[in-house]
């Protein structure tokens, strides 16, 4: 199931598997590139700006109910690779 990520210019979804897609122009999967802090991380076209996200960060946002607004997430197995 695919869920809108809020505050992009474009329309982006990002599924249950972790697969974040664009639909500027078409629908198109975007790939995640390993950031200097070790994470799988993308950038995304927001509203006002360019906003770099993590790919765990817009997992757990959209498909994890979080029910006290924990600040942070953390991979169950330590992988930061593994999304």
């Amino acid at each position: 199931m695919e869920i809108d990520i809020i505050g992009t210019k474009y329309r982006t979804t990002v599924d249950e598997n972790g697969v974040v897609r664009s639909y500027y122009r078409g629908r198109k999967e975007r790939k995640a590139k390993l950031h200097n802090n070790g994470y799988m991380a993308l950038t995304v076209v927001g509203v006002t700006k360019m906003l770099s996200c993590t790919i765990h960060c817009l997992f757990c946002t959209y498909h994890i109910p979080i029910p006290n607004k924990l600040p942070q997430f953390d991979h169950i197995d330590g992988n930061r690779l593994n999304n």
